[in-house]
């Protein structure tokens, strides 16, 4: 990417630090409570979107969801 090329939607997640966020854990619970492995640069907002990709184990959670933050480090999903 070029310094500056904030002309997609990939260009600028990447330049703002929202993209791969290192997955530790999600809860079997309802809703589902995803652990990062470290404080994202750039703190997630509750009531945006994210996509998790590359889910194992829990492959359901693939995709894009609603996020409501609950510590730096966790928010949770609609996921039942």
């Amino acid at each position: 990417m070029a310094v500056g090329d904030l002309t997609t939607l990939e260009n600028a997640k990447a330049w703002l630090g929202l993209t791969g966020l290192v997955v530790s854990a999600i809860s079997n619970a309802s809703p589902a409570v995803v652990t990062l492995t470290g404080v994202p640069s750039t703190p997630l907002i509750s009531g945006l979107p994210y996509t998790v990709a590359g889910a194992t184990g829990m492959t359901g959670v693939d995709g894009e969801w609603i996020v409501t933050v609950l510590t730096p480090t966790t928010f949770s999903i609609p996921f039942d």
